[in-house]
C-alpha cells in the first residue's frame, strides 16, 4: 500500500522515516477535508518539517479539500504540491489546469485501502509493514490537466 493518511506531525515523520528506510515513495494524504480543519499552512509546515528531517525520503503530499474549490485554489497558490477535491469533472479540469500552472497537481481522493494512521499505536511499524515490497512513482495516479492544442 502506498497511500497513507497522516493526521499529526508524528504520523508524517513516521511515514517519511519508513519511506527513507524502504525506498518507497508513498502518497501522504491529509485527513478528509483537512483544508477546512487544519488549513493548508499547517499541512504544508507539517510536510516540510518531516522532509527536512528525512531529506532522502520522497513522497507526494496531498491536501484533501473536500468540496471546497476555493480552499483548493488557495492551497495551490500557497505552495501545496497536490490537492484532492470532490467536484464535477469540468471543475476538476479547471483546478488541474491551475495546479499545473503552479507546479502542483490534482490527485485522486483518498482511496478506501489507504493506511490510516489515526490513533495507530505504532505508526512507524505500520508504515514499514505497509511499504515492504512496494515502490513506484506517486505521481503515476495524478489527474493530468487538459492539453491546450
Amino acid at each position: 500500500m502506498l497511500h497513507v493518511i497522516v493526521h499529526t506531525p508524528a504520523d508524517t515523520l513516521a511515514a517519511l522515516e519508513a519511506a527513507e528506510e524502504t525506498g518507497v515513495h508513498p502518497i501522504l494524504h491529509s485527513s478528509a477535508v483537512a483544508a477546512q480543519s487544519l488549513g493548508a499552512g499547517y499541512f504544508l509546515a507539517m510536510i516540510e518539517d518531516a522532509r527536512r528531517r528525512h531529506p532522502s525520503a520522497q513522497c507526494l503530499a496531498v491536501l484533501d479539500c473536500g468540496t471546497a474549490c476555493g480552499l483548493a485554489l488557495a492551497a495551490l497558490r500557497g505552495g501545496v504540491e497536490a490537492v484532492s477535491l470532490d467536484a464535477p469533472p469540468a471543475v476538476l479540469a479547471k483546478i488541474a489546469d491551475v495546479a499545473a500552472q503552479t507546479g502542483a497537481c490534482l490527485a485522486p481522493t483518498i482511496p478506501d485501502d489507504a493506511l490510516d494512521l489515526r490513533n495507530h499505536p505504532d505508526p512507524l511499524a505500520a508504515c514499514r509493514a505497509s511499504f515492504t515490497g512496494t515502490g513506484r512513482d506517486p505521481r503515476a495516479s495524478v489527474i493530468e490537466p487538459p492539453q491546450n492544442d
